[in-house]
C-alpha cells in the first residue's frame, strides 16, 4: 500500500494494475468524461399517433480503453480506477489525496 513514501515501487504496480483493465487512460486523463446526452423531450402524440417522436436507443457497449465511452461507462470505469489509488493506501485523506474529483486528478495529486 501506498504510504506516502513508496511511490517509486507502487505507482508502477497500480499503473499496471490498471493496465490489465484497459483504463490507463482514465489514470492519465487521456479519456475524458463525454459530455451528457440531450434529455429526451415529450413525444408529440398529436401527429404521430401512438408512435413517439423519437426514442432513444441505448449506445452500443464500448471497450474500456475506448475513447467514447457512454456517461455511465466513463463514470463506473472512473471510479474503479480512483478505488484501485484510495483502497491501495494506507491514509487516502492524510495523504493528500484528492478525492473529490476524477480518478486522473487522484493520481496526479500523487505523483
Amino acid at each position: 500500500k501506498f504510504d506516502g513514501t513508496n511511490f517509486p515501487m507502487w505507482g508502477p504496480r497500480v499503473r499496471i494494475a490498471v493496465n490489465i483493465k484497459g483504463g490507463g487512460g482514465y489514470l492519465d486523463g487521456s479519456i475524458l468524461r463525454p459530455s451528457p446526452l440531450p434529455t429526451a423531450s415529450t413525444p408529440n402524440t398529436a401527429t404521430t399517433g401512438d408512435i413517439p417522436a423519437r426514442t432513444l436507443i441505448p449506445p452500443e457497449p464500448t471497450t474500456w480503453p475506448s475513447k467514447s465511452p457512454s456517461g455511465d461507462e466513463w463514470t463506473t470505469r472512473d471510479a474503479w480506477i480512483m478505488g484501485m489509488i484510495v483502497f491501495n493506501s494506507l491514509n487516502p485523506v492524510g495523504l493528500g489525496i484528492n478525492m473529490s474529483g476524477t480518478a486522473a486528478e487522484a493520481w496526479k495529486s500523487i505523483t
